[in-house]
C-alpha cells in the first residue's frame, strides 16, 4: 500500500516537471516584457524622424524638381533665342511651347513666373525649403517672399521679383508657410541690378459705343487709325470707372498697312477693367494655345464695367487677324460708310482666333464696337 501511494506521487511530480514549461510557452510575453518593448520601438521610430524628417525630404525634392524645370525651361529658352535673336514676350507654362518644349512645366502650388529685363530674361519660383546656398540667399531674395529662387539669362544678376510680376502671390495651403522671424535687410540696403522687368499690367475694353465704318470722321481724326484710337481715349476718360482716366489707348485696329504688330507696346500683360486676365503678354495675345484658344478669357467688359452676354460673333470692327497684322483695305481706311466697301469684324466673347477675325465682308455702313487697349 505504502509503496503504491509513493509511486503515484512520483508520477504526479513528473507531471508537474514537464506541463510547466509547456504552460509557459503557451503564455508568450508578460504585459511588462510588451511595455518594455513597445517603449524602445518608439524611442527608436522618434529617433529616426528626427534624424531623417519626411516632411523636409519632401520638401527638399520638391525643390530640386523646381529647380530642374526651371533648367529645363531656360534651355528652351536659349534655342528660341539662337532662332529669333531674342527672348520671347512669354512662356506658355502648362501648355505645349510648339518646336521647343512638348509641355513647359509649371508648379501648381505656386506658378513660375517669366519677365524680360534690359535685353535678357528672369525666371522665378517658390522654394519650400529656403537656404542660403551659392546662388539664393535672404541677403538677395528674403525667404519671405512670395518668389525666393530666381533663374536669369548670363547678362543679369539675381535680385528679387518685382512688384508688377509677383505681388499678391499666395502659395497654397499645402506649402510651408513663410518664416515669421525678424525680416532680413531690405532691398534698399542691398544692391540690385538698376534696370527692372518691363511687364506691366495694362486694361483692355470693348467700346460701350457701335461706330460706322467712316471712324475717322467719328472721332474726329487724322486718319481713320487715329480717329478710332481718340474713340477709345475719350471713352476711357470719361468712364464711370475713374481708373481708365488720364491713360494713352489704341485700338485693335488695321488699315490696309498698319496694325496692332507694328503700332502697339509690346511688353505688358493685359487685363480687363475688372482685373480679369485676358494675355500675359503680347506673345500671348498672338500664340495658339493647346486648346485653340489665343486669349485667356474674351474681351467683353465695356470702359463702364457692363459684361456684355450676347453671342453675336461679328460685332468688333478689327481688319486684324490673329497675329496682329493688317487683314486688306478696310471700308476705304476706315474712311466710308458705302456699302460698297466692307471690313473684318471680331467677337468679344471668343477666346479662339474669331475674337478679331470672325466675319468678313461686313458692309462699312454697319455699325459695331471697337477693342481698346492701353499702351
Amino acid at each position: 500500500m505504502e509503496s503504491n501511494s509513493k509511486f503515484k506521487m512520483q508520477n504526479l511530480l513528473k507531471t508537474i516537471r514537464y506541463t510547466l514549461p509547456a504552460i509557459r510557452l503557451q503564455t508568450g510575453f508578460t504585459l511588462i516584457e510588451l511595455l518594455v518593448v513597445i517603449a524602445i520601438l518608439g524611442i527608436l521610430t522618434a529617433g529616426i524622424l528626427v534624424v531623417v524628417n519626411p516632411i523636409d525630404q519632401i520638401q527638399r525634392a520638391r525643390d530640386t524638381q523646381r529647380k530642374q524645370e526651371l533648367a529645363q525651361i531656360q534651355r528652351a529658352l536659349e534655342v528660341y533665342y539662337n532662332d529669333n535673336g531674342t527672348y520671347p514676350d512669354t512662356v506658355p507654362f502648362g501648355d505645349l511651347w510648339p518646336g521647343y518644349m512638348e509641355k513647359v512645366p509649371q508648379d501648381s502650388n505656386m506658378p513660375y513666373k517669366y519677365g524680360l529685363d534690359a535685353g535678357g530674361y528672369r525666371l522665378f519660383a517658390k522654394l519650400d525649403h529656403c537656404v542660403n546656398d551659392s546662388q539664393v540667399g535672404p541677403q538677395v531674395i528674403p525667404c519671405s517672399d512670395p518668389y525666393n529662387y530666381s533663374a536669369t539669362s548670363s547678362n543679369l544678376t539675381v535680385a528679387p521679383c518685382p512688384a508688377t510680376l509677383c505681388q499678391g502671390q499666395v502659395a497654397s495651403p499645402t506649402s510651408t508657410p513663410a518664416p515669421t522671424s525678424t525680416p532680413e535687410p531690405t532691398a534698399t540696403s542691398t544692391p540690385v541690378p538698376t534696370a527692372t522687368p518691363t511687364l506691366t499690367s495694362k486694361y483692355v475694353f470693348v467700346t460701350s459705343q457701335v461706330y460706322n465704318g467712316d471712324l475717322k470722321s467719328a472721332g474726329s481724326g487724322t486718319s481713320g487709325l487715329d480717329g478710332a484710337d481718340k474713340i477709345c481715349k475719350s471713352l476711357a476718360d470719361n468712364s464711370t470707372v475713374t481708373n481708365l482716366h488720364g491713360r494713352t489707348w489704341m485700338t485693335w485696329l488695321s488699315d490696309s498697312t498698319n496694325g496692332p504688330g507694328t503700332r502697339f507696346t509690346k511688353t505688358s500683360s493685359y487685363n480687363l477693367i475688372d482685373d480679369t486676365l485676358v494675355a500675359n503678354s503680347w506673345s500671348d495675345l498672338i500664340t495658339q494655345k493647346s486648346d485653340s484658344s489665343y486669349l485667356r478669357h474674351g474681351i467683353n467688359v465695356t470702359e463702364n464695367g457692363d459684361v456684355l452676354t450676347s453671342s453675336a460673333s461679328c460685332t468688333v470692327w478689327t481688319q486684324t487677324n490673329s497675329s496682329g497684322s493688317s487683314d486688306g483695305n478696310p471700308c476705304s481706311d476706315w474712311s466710308t460708310t458705302s456699302f460698297l466697301y466692307s471690313a473684318v469684324t471680331g467677337g468679344y466673347l471668343a477666346t479662339d482666333n474669331s475674337w478679331t477675325s470672325s466675319c468678313g465682308g461686313v458692309y462699312c455702313n454697319e455699325s459695331k464696337r471697337l477693342y481698346c487697349f492701353e499702351q
